[in-house]
């Protein structure tokens, strides 16, 4: 897999978009944050996207390195950045000894997954390594795409979609649909595979909200799935 061409001017415009609003989606972490501060304590917020995203974008970026992909580099270090403040936030906040040690142990897991991949792309005299990172990156990012599907079942079940924000479902869909549009322009499969799925699920998200209008504010945040 050789390193990407210059950019077309019209490419240059679609990549400078995705970027721009991806990094606006990696924002959203800022009001649960703030909200956390404001009461003292992490109770009832759940760190699972904050940790997932924290290794997604730390996969991402050292694909994007690989690749000499611009685009993928600029987006995922802003997000890394910003993923690994939040769940670093997180953890300072968190009272509960148990739920601390916890945490503290998904952490350390992360940082030992990373390191482990890093050994074998560097040191593992692979002949394709941004093949091999590129096909876990699809993997991991395929199980991110697909963990809102629960969230789903629940509102076919009650008919309700309160929990499925609107703002949030429609920017997701549209982040997917310029990520797809720019990984099918440079032909990289690794980038539009995961973003089919996502305009997919968001197409469905977006059709429940039609289907189901929802009958009470949800307190509830919807997190973002970025894959990219």
């Amino acid at each position: 897999m050789s390193p990407l061409p210059p950019l077309s001017p019209s490419l240059q415009l679609l990549s400078l978009s995705a970027i721009l609003s991806t990094i606006g989606l990696f924002l959203c972490g800022i009001p649960i944050c703030r909200d956390i501060f404001r009461r003292g304590d992490t109770k009832g917020v759940n760190p699972a996207p904050f940790l997932v995203t924290t290794l997604s974008c730390s996969l991402i970026l050292q694909y994007g390195l690989l690749r000499q992909d611009k685009v993928v580099i600029t987006v995922n270090t802003v997000g890394l950045t910003l993923q690994a403040s939040y769940l670093l936030f997180y953890y300072a906040y968190t009272k509960g000894r148990r739920e601390k040690r916890r945490l503290r142990h998904f952490m350390i897991g992360e940082g030992i997954l990373f390191a482990l991949v890093e050994y074998i792309i560097h040191f593992g005299e692979l002949k394709h390594p941004e093949s091999v990172l590129g096909t876990l990156c699809v993997i991991f990012n395929v199980s991110s795409v697909a963990s809102p599907l629960l969230t789903l079942r629940e509102v076919i079940r009650s008919k309700n979609s309160s929990s499925l924000p609107l703002p949030l479902c429609a920017a997701n869909f549209f982040v997917s649909l310029q990520w797809c549009a720019y990984g099918y322009s440079i032909d990289d499969s690794v980038i539009y595979t995961p973003n089919i799925l996502g305009i997919l699920l968001g197409t469905v998200q977006l059709s429940l909200i039609l289907m189901y209008p929802s009958k009470e504010m949800s307190s509830t945040e919807s997190k973002s799935s970025l894959i990219i």
